[in-house]
């Protein structure tokens, strides 16, 4: 079973959140792609460090993934759910 968090008010404001419900856990943390959402990501592992996650890993969008693009958003053409589940589990 996986969980899906976010927090409120967007890449800006990740630092806002309590992150310390994710100790022990395993975080798959997926970006938006853009440069907000890359640089949200960084910031966001080295706070799930000091949360004590048992791991963190980052899926990596494909090339031709559309800029700007985000799990909110329609999925891309030609993704379908087997595309995200192979995203999540190929996340280093």
């Amino acid at each position: 079973d996986k969980t899906v968090i976010s927090w409120v008010a967007g890449a800006g404001s990740v630092h806002l959140t309590d992150w310390s419900c994710l100790s022990g856990r395993e975080v798959i943390l997926w970006p938006d792609n853009d440069g907000p959402g890359l640089k949200c990501m960084e910031k966001l592992k080295t706070m799930l460090g000091k949360a004590k996650a048992s791991s963190i890993r980052v899926v990596s969008l494909p090339a031709g993934t559309p800029q700007g693009w985000d799990l909110a958003d329609p999925l891309p053409d030609g993704w379908e759910k087997a595309t995200l589940n192979k995203l999540l589990n190929e996340a280093a």
